[in-house]
């Protein structure tokens, strides 16, 4: 604790002290840092909180402080990190896709940033609306990414990997609605048509990749 007795104006230095706190296990000296910077800073001791608690998954906690510390900066570029930080929050911290769509789209509504800032933010709404099982939105948001990112070969197999996720999901609905003798009647033919539909969906964007790139060349 002979360490917490550093000026309170050195509030790098004592972030930097309850970083190691916080990797060390030791939690409670972490928060008593946190709370001699928020002293001196209160936007950054909101965050330093927020990071601590999210660390001992006390989620609400964690979303108090960073809440707080958001309300001290309402600049363009600091709520788009902000949506942007709590679309992963809810993405990869408490697996709620719904909301980290949302959060993602604010984000992205910030476009000056959301191309500039932060690479790949399609890619997390992409993802997290393939968690959800939103097919047709996960792939908009694949496509949109990797024109922004051309070169990105993976990018290609996330795009893959949900129209095949579509395809299937339209072969269960049509065998749902068999199962069920509901007065509609989709043939296989139609399914077939739809995947053939879908290769040429993908061809044609992946010339038009091809096409841009050689005339980069």
């Amino acid at each position: 604790m002979q360490a917490l007795k550093i000026d309170s104006a050195s509030v790098e230095l004592m972030i930097a002290l309850g970083d190691v706190y916080k990797k060390d296990n030791q939690n409670k000296l972490a928060i008593e840092c946190c709370k001699q910077v928020l002293k001196a800073n209160p936007e950054k001791g909101y965050n330093c909180l927020s990071k601590v608690y999210l660390k001992l998954k006390e989620f609400n906690l964690a979303l108090c402080y960073f809440f707080k510390s958001a309300t001290f900066d309402s600049s363009e570029q600091k709520l788009f990190k902000y949506y942007y930080k709590l679309g992963y929050f809810f993405n990869y911290k408490i697996n709620n896709k719904q909301m980290a769509i949302k959060y993602y789209k604010k984000a992205i509504s910030f476009k000056t940033f959301a191309e500039n800032e932060f690479d790949y933010l399609y890619l997390q709404l992409g993802n997290a609306y393939l968690d959800n099982f939103q097919y047709e939105q996960a792939i908009d948001s694949y496509i949109k990414q990797a024109i922004i990112n051309q070169n990105k070969s993976f990018l290609y197999y996330n795009l893959g990997i949900a129209y095949l996720s579509l395809q299937r999901n339209t072969i269960i609905k049509i065998s749902q609605v068999r199962n069920n003798k509901k007065n509609m009647y989709v043939s296989q033919s139609d399914a077939l048509k739809k995947e053939q539909d879908n290769i040429k969906i993908i061809d044609i964007f992946l010339n038009y990749q091809v096409k841009r790139i050689q005339k980069k060349i």
